[in-house]
């Protein structure tokens, strides 16, 4: 049976016949033996009736040489077996043809034999032919299927990285934010992505090419298509900008950038568009120029020059006043058109002005005079600010500037007004000044007039008994009797003494004894006469801090002070009144800051500025109060409560000198007094005294030291001793009763006395005589004090000692550094005779 055939390429362009024969043959398998018998029979036949015919017409000209083709074809045909079969019939043939009576000569042996021989060589020739074509053949479809292997290969790698690119390519036309598609030259669309899907509604295959067309704003129409057409026709790249209907109905105003495409032989082929949604930059535009538009309004509208410059001055903004000023023209550089309007003296300010703000990129501010052609000189008041770009770099200055020449005109007037207001002011105020001195002088008169009734009262009832107690003596030889005036007499001295220590304590100018001590502990040891001063049927309190107590006061003095608060509480409150003695710490702080409480706990409120008084400087005190809950007081009596003599008890019920006697002790200690009351209620009266650590107890003075004391030492009474060597003393005195009677005491003491008037006179006599003791009053006549002349004595004769002697407390003050001691005056013969003794044993 026939083998299927084999698929055949195309043959090559430019083949032959002989080349299409050669290649079918090749491409053909060997055949069978038994086709291969046929074809030779055939062959053989088939040229041998050639032959016959030829010998026939041509019998000259016939040899077996014809038959020759016959075997090289059935070569090629059938190989070297149907060769050599056709090569066998081919003989067999001619060897029959005589013997069938055909006109055929028979061939001669040698022609027979080169037949053979020739169609062997033939046949072999032609087998070989095939089996060459066979594998020239094979070769070929083996190249050829390797090379349509890799074409394959190829085009499947082609492929598939088209369908990536074109994969890649819709991934990132999908994901961009603007509408991308293609067209071609037929203006049908060939691919949209998914924003111009989202923005139309449709796909690629639902768009016709046209339909964008009918999404046109109809205002847009005609000129949108009259763009589109013209730049269709110029093969250029070209921008459209219309309002497109969305999907959802809203118009939206979109760019498109179209863009012509063209293939490798740069044939049209259609669009490309990339379009973007614009709406809200169109609005913001839109706004923006809205906005200039209003501002330009506002700034026309503004009654001030509104300006506008770059970094380096030069004028980018002016609104109608602005430009009214320069005529319509506004200065190219503004900057130096103001300086060339501003005045030579004004220009280094100008100047300063501006380039330390250029310098530092801040706002500046600037008053001052320019001129102007047609206006004059008027004053402008400008306010600047820098403005910046996105990068934070500086791109100009926007300004204000007001004219303020009205103003600054009403600002001079008005300073002249009230320059010439505050003369007015200050007369007035100097008026009242001096109304207020006047009333204050008015009142200290008044005061000073109780205050000299009062004395005066007093001391007139103490002379009434000295007088008439010294006459009584004068008169009477009755020894008992003239003891009894004696001490009558003394007891109205001392009692004037004390009156004066009073009126001393009101001034401030009593002699005090500060020590460190501990309030605590002094009121807990004088506890039994504190009860006593208030009786029995009242209940006296004490609530002391906890601790000690220390302060830097005169100890004798503050019992004084203490008692004399008792005696006003008891005397203010009912029979079964309750009265309370506190101490507490108390810190006064500065007012800048909140006062708070020492030693509280932090639940417990700080004392604020109603406790103490204002006066009162900002440290650490010791508070003690007296409280009573016994009537209280008016603001009128508050007000009047530390003037002296001035007294709410009935005649003969008090002096009116308890409370200035405290107020003087407290103020001299360095504190303060705070009265609180409240009619009914009671009365709570703090006394502020300054917080001082406490220092160990002095040792005891020396003998020496006793003079020192500035208290009256106790009456000491003795006979002078008359064995003892007199003692010479110079007596400086310019009171002469005073000088008599001190001189009288001392010389029946035995002492040798000298008696000088004033300084001068005393130096006078230490230069003639030797004294052992100097008795010098220190308020003398003649300019030369007392201690200026203790201090020359104490140079010029340093065996000299010196006794001081006052009647004004005020000058211990001034002793209190130095070693002399000190008299206070008035002073009894027994003081005297204490504070000399010492001296006087010493003498030989």
């Amino acid at each position: 049976m026939f083998a299927p055939r084999m698929s055949q390429p195309a043959a090559p362009q430019g083949a032959t016949t002989t080349d299409l024969f050669l290649e079918k043959l090749a491409a053909r398998p060997m055949p069978a033996w038994p086709v291969c018998i046929l074809l030779a029979v055939v062959l053989a036949l088939l040229f041998v009736a050639l032959h016959v015919a030829l010998s026939a017409i041509m019998p000259a000209r016939t040899d077996l040489a014809i038959l020759v083709p016959a075997i090289l074809l059935a070569g090629l045909g059938g190989g070297f077996l149907t060769a050599f079969a056709t090569l066998l019939f081919c003989l067999v043939s001619l060897w029959a043809l005589p013997l069938a009576g055909l006109p055929v000569p028979v061939p001669a042996p040698a022609a027979i034999t080169g037949f053979v021989l020739g169609g062997s060589l033939c046949g072999i020739i032609g087998a070989a032919l095939r089996h060459a074509i066979g594998k020239l053949y094979k070769a070929r479809n083996r190249l050829q299927a390797a090379i349509r292997e890799q074409l394959n290969a190829s085009t499947r790698q082609t492929e598939d990285a088209l369908s990536q690119t074109r994969q890649d390519f819709y991934s990132v036309a999908d994901t961009v934010p603007v509408m991308l598609w293609l067209s071609d030259t037929d203006n049908r669309t060939r691919f949209v992505n998914r924003a111009y899907f989202d923005f139309a509604g449709k796909t690629a295959e639902q768009m016709t090419g046209g339909e964008w067309k009918g999404l046109l704003h109809p205002d847009d129409y005609a000129t949108t298509l009259d763009q589109f057409k013209r730049g269709i026709l110029s093969h250029q790249p070209f921008q459209l900008q219309a309002r497109y209907r969305r999907h959802d109905g809203q118009y939206r105003w979109v760019r498109s950038i179209l863009q012509p495409r063209y293939d490798r032989a740069g044939a049209h082929q259609g669009i490309t568009g990339t379009a973007f949604d614009v709406t809200e930059a169109e609005e913001a535009a839109a706004r923006i120029q809205e906005s200039e538009a209003r501002f330009r309004t506002i700034a026309d509208s503004a009654p001030a020059i509104i300006w506008m410059v770059d970094a380096d001055g030069h004028t980018q903004f002016g609104n109608r006043r602005f430009r009214s000023i320069f005529n319509g023209k506004p200065p190219r550089h503004l900057i130096n058109a103001m300086r060339d309007m501003t005045a030579p003296e004004d220009l280094p300010a100008f100047d300063k002005t501006i380039q330390d703000a250029m310098r530092a990129k801040r706002r500046f501010s600037y008053l001052g005079p320019i001129y102007h052609p047609a206006y004059g000189t008027r004053w402008l008041h400008t306010e600047a600010a820098p403005r910046y770009d996105l990068q934070d770099q500086l791109t100009g200055y926007t300004g204000v500037s007001l004219d303020v020449t009205e103003s600054q005109r009403a600002e001079r007037e008005l300073k002249r007004s009230n320059e010439r207001l505050e003369e007015r002011v200050n007369a007035a105020l100097a008026e009242k000044d001096a109304a207020e001195a006047e009333l204050v002088r008015a009142h200290r008169l008044e005061a000073v007039g109780r205050l000299t009734g009062g004395v005066a009262h007093d001391f007139n009832n103490l002379l009434t008994v000295i007088m008439g107690g010294l006459e009584i003596i004068r008169k009477t030889d009755d020894p008992a009797r003239r003891q009894k005036m004696a001490e009558a007499a003394l007891a109205a001295a001392r009692r004037g003494e004390r009156l004066t220590g009073q009126l001393l304590a009101f001034s401030r100018r009593q002699n005090l004894r500060p020590a460190s001590i501990d309030l605590n502990a002094l009121i807990r040891e004088g506890e039994p006469l504190l009860h006593k001063a208030v009786g029995d049927g009242m209940t006296l309190q004490f609530k002391l801090k906890r601790g000690l107590a220390p302060t830097l006061v005169d100890a004798a003095k503050f019992e004084a002070a203490l008692i004399n608060l008792l005696v006003n509480a008891r005397d203010a409150s009912p029979s079964d009144a309750r009265i309370c003695v506190e101490t507490a710490d108390y810190m006064v702080i500065p007012p800048a800051a909140p006062m708070l409480a020492l030693n509280l706990p932090a639940s417990e409120p700080a004392h604020t500025g109603t406790v103490h008084p204002s006066d009162l400087q900002p440290g650490r005190y010791i508070r003690v109060t007296v409280a009573d809950n016994g009537a209280g007081m008016t603001d009128d009596v508050l007000k009047r409560v530390f003037e002296p003599f001035f007294t709410t008890k009935g005649v003969g019920h008090g002096t009116g000198l308890g409370l200035s006697q405290v107020y003087g002790f407290t103020r001299q200690s360095g504190g303060s007094i705070s009265i609180q009351s409240t009619p009914d209620k009671g009365t709570r009266i703090n006394l502020f005294l300054p917080w001082h650590t406490l220092s160990p107890p002095p040792a005891e003075a020396a003998p020496d030291a006793e003079p020192r004391d500035t208290q009256p030492a106790p009456d000491a009474s003795g006979e002078p001793d008359a064995d003892a060597a007199p003692i010479r003393l110079l007596m400086v005195e310019d009171d002469p009763g005073v000088a008599e009677v001190t001189a009288t005491f001392l010389r029946t003491e035995g002492f040798a006395v000298d008696l000088a008037r004033n300084a001068t006179e005393a130096l006078t006599c230490l230069q003639t005589h030797s004294y052992d003791v100097l008795l010098s009053d220190i308020l003398m006549p003649g300019g030369i004090s007392g201690i200026e002349l203790a201090r020359r004595v104490a140079v010029e004769c340093p065996d000299v000692h010196i006794i001081l002697s006052s009647g004004f407390p005020g000058e211990v003050e001034a002793l209190r550094q130095t070693p002399w001691a000190f008299l206070p005056k008035p002073y009894t013969p027994g003081q005297l005779r204490a504070l000399l003794a010492h001296k006087k044993d010493q003498t030989p």
